[in-house]
């Protein structure tokens, strides 16, 4: 049985590895403006049209003359992770119900090939939003070396991000 001294240690030590990590991971916080956010589109370019194959954020948000400004809505997930194979369903359904007010729905999703690949991941849960490959450069092999997981200072996912007209 563990004394109270140890378990106070313990419990000091948790909470230390935790404010300790996340002050080593946070990159961006509540409030601040996301920027450089330039991701390849690996399936549903629809409402980019053919000719985009890339989101880019400046694209959409942050600037006086940008029409129409939008609440972007940015999961981030990998292919094996079952909470996220159970969030796509339900993003689909807002992307559905709200995409025509302003809300613009993409996930970033990485791990590809374990089990599904981009346009797997996209038929196998009937997506219709945007997805995004936030494994790039293609030499990634671990998904939290990607520079999306450490600009953003994802430890866990799934992870959303909502981005309001201001980036």
């Amino acid at each position: 049985m563990l004394k109270y001294n140890n378990i106070r240690k313990i419990i000091f030590l948790c909470i230390f590895s935790m404010f300790t990590l996340n002050q080593a991971n946070s990159q961006v916080a509540v409030g601040d403006t996301i920027s450089d956010l330039s991701l390849t589109i690996c399936a549903n370019l629809d409402p980019f049209g053919p000719d985009i194959q890339y989101f880019d954020i400046e694209n959409y948000n942050g600037d006086a003359d940008s029409s129409p400004t939008r609440v972007i809505l940015l999961s981030v997930f990998t292919s094996w992770c079952g909470y996220c194979q159970t969030e796509a369903p339900h993003l689909q359904g807002l992307y559905q119900e709200h995409s025509d007010e302003g809300l613009l729905v993409v996930s970033a999703g990485g791990d590809w090939g374990f089990p599904y690949s981009c346009e797997e991941w996209a038929n196998e849960f009937s997506l219709s939003y945007p997805i995004l490959d936030f494994m790039t450069p293609s030499w990634l092999v671990n998904w939290g070396d990607a520079p999306l997981i450490q600009y953003l200072g994802i430890s866990a996912i799934p992870y959303t991000v909502v981005i309001d007209h201001r980036n």
